[in-house]
């Protein structure tokens, strides 16, 4: 290997196709940035959008706090929010994304920091929240609860989802740390972690936007418009 991609990428401990990565990678587009948003393809009116997003602290040797913006009838990753951001001051920017793109729904993975994103979410009275059913021991019945729970039942399924879609060529991707993320993601013990130094924040909203978009019905009424890419 000539370097740390290819490394991975030929390694046999590679969770996601190598061929397939390299393939994206050879497509990459610029999107248009706006602060911490990189859009590459703007809303269109009456279509359905889902965000996956992964929070962090906002510390600046912490992890990154992404928001990825899935276009439901394409599966085209059209839009992110991504950078080292304070919770309170990341969930009005989720706010904001969400609104812009026809009141998507948002699916906050309820670990650590995401609980201080969804309480502001509910506090803001966000439309459009994803709640995932959680049996209560003490109560005996499944219980709705706002955000993405990842656990080792949901994880799996969305190393596979993602997995496939990039083989078939099915998800509309152009962001290059997306793929340098997915190069690095390697088998440790039967169970799927970021290589050495590697991060996963901007995979696992993507993957969790498309867990969304899994569940999220098309609507037929759509009026249909042209796009085009946006690039700088």
């Amino acid at each position: 290997p000539e370097n740390d991609i290819d490394c991975w990428l030929s390694s046999d401990i590679a969770v996601f196709d190598g061929v397939a990565i390299r393939r994206y990678l050879q497509q990459l587009q610029k999107g248009r940035q706006e602060g911490n948003w990189t859009i590459w393809k703007d809303v269109i009116g009456g279509e359905k959008y889902v965000i996956g997003v992964d929070a962090a602290s906002g510390a600046e040797k912490g992890d990154w706090s992404v928001a990825a913006v899935i276009r439901v009838r394409t599966n085209e990753y059209v839009a992110r929010i991504r950078g080292k951001i304070p919770p309170d001051m990341f969930a009005q920017e989720i706010l904001r994304l969400g609104h812009h793109f026809n009141d998507a729904l948002v699916g906050i993975e309820r670990e650590a920091h995401g609980h201080t994103i969804i309480g502001k979410m509910l506090d803001n009275n966000y439309p459009n929240l994803h709640y995932f059913h959680d049996y209560d021991n003490i109560s005996g019945v499944s219980v709705a609860k706002p955000g993405w729970k990842t656990s080792g039942k949901s994880k799996p399924i969305m190393i596979d989802t993602f997995g496939a879609s990039i083989r078939a060529g099915d998800l509309g991707a152009w962001s290059e740390n997306l793929f340098l993320e997915a190069s690095s993601y390697i088998w440790e013990a039967n169970k799927a972690v970021p290589g050495p130094h590697a991060s996963d924040d901007e995979l696992d909203a993507v993957m969790i936007a498309q867990q969304l978009r899994e569940q999220t019905p098309i609507q037929d009424n759509i009026r249909y418009a042209a796009t085009s890419y946006i690039s700088l």
